[in-house]
């Protein structure tokens, strides 16, 4: 009897030690999971704010499986903020880049310029240059949020236009600019045609490509004329040969000093290509005590500093690297991350300056009065520290008055519907 009640007793235990485990499991993964969202929501948080979260959400790609809501409020954000319904809508909305407007630490000239509804000037903001034919994945980052997850959603489905306008979808950075209109304001668009002249033979050749075969075949009927071409053709080329001719008399030459006639040009005007945009751009700023002055430098330094290239890449150095063996050194080949005569990619490589958006604005609204443009290089940064032909500063050595000009390329080509668009 004694014996059963200690077998009861025992299991008991055991039965309670295993409801203990199962509870402390259970807390365990309920905590694991509160961890996990706070994790989730920090990382969608931090791509709101433009940060570079790629290699956690390799590290944590099962985490981010687990809150899949997440991910789908996050793209409806970025959405929102891009005023877009989806990837393959194609061309960047005009206006500021995800639709922010200027803080407080947006620099500006002159210092107390009000933005309000009857201002017009001038917003810049800069970001990354996204190269359009690097993996999708790649290219998506200026996406910002919407990033790898549209890349990988819409890989297949972008259309032709889609993938031409997705690297303009630029994430920005810093505080922006804001600059009054400039001095001399204007823009032009350039088309590229060019004469072309076509033979008889030609033209008929050309036509029967495109199908047009009874007009080759009136063509080529003519034979009289075809064989007087031929002739003086093959008479050039005879006289070419002979020395002191000098091997440069054409067919015209022939028939022309000798029966008065020349070949038809028929010459058509054909168009070849659109041309990019350029877009030049010139203040005068005057400072006017000290604090404006330093303004103005920190304006003209974010100019540079964003016109001009970075050294190494733009993945921190990242990247293969060449080992130098030394004789009698068994290693050989290509290695990661050594100490020792290692040629790393931060020598060998520059990174791509970044890119500038500027949006003329009239208070907090686009100015749809004026063409816009897309995304632009900085090709030509120009600063005359004597714009009146007298060097003058403050007393810490601040220019009184500095006269900038800055030179944009568009980096994409405009089409008609794009007009319509604001462009």
């Amino acid at each position: 009897m004694g014996s059963r009640n200690r077998f009861k007793t025992r299991d008991a235990k055991r039965k309670e030690a295993l409801l203990e485990r199962k509870r402390s499991e259970a807390l365990n993964l309920n905590e694991k999971i509160r961890v996990n969202s706070r994790a989730v929501d920090e990382y969608y948080n931090d791509l709101k704010n433009g940060v570079d979260r790629e290699a956690w959400a390799k590290a944590n790609a099962e985490a981010l499986k687990l809150f899949p809501e997440k991910k789908q409020k996050h793209i409806a954000w970025i959405k929102d903020q891009n005023n877009i319904t989806g990837i393959g809508d194609g061309v960047l909305p005009v206006g500021p880049l995800r639709g922010e407007a200027p803080s407080q630490e947006t620099l500006r000239w002159p210092r107390d310029i009000d933005v309000g509804v009857e201002t017009d000037y001038v917003y810049f903001q800069f970001g990354k240059y996204i190269p359009p034919f690097g993996n999708l994945e790649g290219t998506a980052k200026g996406l910002g949020p919407l990033s790898q997850e549209v890349s990988k959603h819409s890989k297949y489905d972008l259309g032709q236009n889609a993938g031409y306008e997705l690297s303009t979808f630029m994430t920005p950075l810093g505080p922006g600019i804001i600059l009054p209109m400039p001095q001399d304001l204007g823009n032009e668009i350039e088309q590229n045609w060019s004469g072309k002249s076509f033979t008889q033979t030609g033209r008929a050749a050309i036509s029967s490509l495109s199908g047009n075969s009874s007009f080759a075949v009136n063509k080529l009927r003519n034979t009289t004329s075809n064989t007087q071409a031929i002739t003086a053709a093959l008479k050039a080329a005879a006289l070419n040969v002979i020395p002191g001719v000098g091997g440069n008399l054409s067919m015209n030459d022939i028939t022309g000093s000798t029966e008065g006639i020349v070949l038809n040009p028929n010459a058509e005007l054909l168009y070849d290509s659109p041309t990019l945009r350029e877009i030049g751009m010139t203040w005068k700023l005057i400072a006017n005590n000290q604090i404006e002055a330093e303004e103005i430098k920190s304006i003209i330094d974010e100019f540079r500093m964003n016109s001009l290239p970075q050294r190494g890449t733009n993945e921190n150095n990242k990247g293969f690297t060449f080992s130098m063996s030394r004789r009698g050194d068994s290693s050989k080949g290509r290695t990661r991350n050594k100490k020792n005569d290692v040629m790393n990619t931060s020598e060998t490589f520059i990174t791509v300056p970044n890119l500038c958006r500027f949006s003329f604005m009239s208070g907090s609204d686009v100015n749809t009065n004026i063409a816009q443009f897309k995304p632009c290089a900085i090709n030509r940064i120009t600063v005359n520290y004597t714009p009146d032909g007298t060097y003058a500063t403050y007393s810490d050595g601040r220019p009184i008055a500095i006269e900038l000009g800055i030179s944009f390329l568009e980096t994409k080509i405009i089409f008609r519907d794009d007009v319509s668009k604001g462009y």
